[in-house]
């Protein structure tokens, strides 16, 4: 009896910690979209506030340091402003760690115009 109440004790446990893990990672997808992608790259803040050099191109947005292309935005459709961030780093291992990145660098660029 003691086994099943502590089975469904770590059971529940695990449930909970993959729940707020997933809501996580959706925060970070949700981050990359038109809107987002927009700001970036019309801000002149962008600049000022990214640790990466920005590259504007037509339709994508490079972020690039010590002369290396670590991963892009891209605009795929102007029509559904359908956005997706694109990793050249390890095959798209880093892709987490580069979207936590633009999340947080929009934040920056929001407090910026937000205070001017």
């Amino acid at each position: 009896m003691l086994a099943i109440i502590l089975l469904i004790i770590i059971v529940t446990i695990i449930v909970i910690y993959y729940q707020s893990y997933w809501a996580k990672i959706e925060q970070h997808y949700e981050c990359i979209n038109y809107e987002n992608y927009s700001l970036i790259k019309e801000s002149p803040f962008s600049e000022e506030c990214s640790s990466y050099q920005i590259l504007r191109k037509e339709n994508e947005i490079w972020f690039k340091r010590d002369g290396y292309s670590l991963f892009y935005i891209q605009l795929i459709s102007r029509d559904s402003k359908n956005v997706e961030l694109i990793g050249l780093d390890g095959y798209g291992i880093r892709n987490m760690e580069f979207k936590k990145y633009v999340c947080g660098l929009i934040q920056k660029i929001k407090i910026k115009h937000n205070s001017q």
